[in-house]
């Protein structure tokens, strides 16, 4: 449960940097991906040194 904040933060940066894109692509399985890989990377940085 405590990893929860660092996750959303990554989905929050996933999706931000996906919109932010000038060749950014209609939602599908590449914004997905990019958005779970994010999460797990909030996840990695954040969450895992609590």
């Amino acid at each position: 449960m405590k990893n929860i904040i660092p996750i959303i933060a990554g989905i929050v940066l996933g999706i931000v940097t996906w919109k932010s894109s000038a060749y950014s692509a209609d939602f599908g399985i590449g914004p997905l991906v990019w958005i779970l890989i994010c999460a797990v990377g909030g996840w990695y940085t954040w969450g895992k040194f609590n």
